[in-house]
């Protein structure tokens, strides 16, 4: 992907000497962000959730029965979208256990960057039906 200036990735910085070959007119303007966007790129972000799945033991004991590594879905998703999830699950409060639930209330206190790495992890529960297991970066 490339950016106004034809370089690889979303954002690049510049000098103002630089910027200013770019300003043609009195009526050109900039738009300053109100606030920075930090992204972790997607091959980061998988050795992030690899190094800690594997520094759980809980984790690594279910994988050998109930979770396929083989079978994660790694998502790049807006914060409002998973906050939206969370309260959804926090709706239905009864059929998820309390220790989720307080996670879930965490998150949604937390700041977040606009947009968030989700790794979505199906686990085989004692019924054989599919469940998931999300990591947030």
């Amino acid at each position: 992907m490339k950016n106004g200036l034809n370089y690889n990735g979303f954002v690049l910085g510049v000098g103002w000497d630089e910027l200013k070959k770019f300003i043609k007119t009195k009526n050109s303007f900039l738009i300053y962000p109100i606030h920075e966007k930090v992204y972790i790129p997607y091959e980061t972000f998988k050795s992030r959730f690899r190094d800690t799945f594997n520094s759980l033991s809980s984790l690594k004991r279910m994988e050998s029965e109930n979770i396929n590594l083989e079978n994660v879905r790694y998502l790049l998703a807006d914060n409002r979208e998973v906050k939206k999830f969370l309260r959804e699950d926090l709706k239905k409060g009864a059929l998820t256990e309390t220790i989720v639930l307080e996670e879930e209330k965490r998150l949604l206190e937390t700041d977040m960057p606009h947009y968030l790495w989700v790794c979505e992890i199906p686990v085989k529960n004692m019924s054989s039906e599919t469940e998931y297991l999300f990591f947030f970066c």
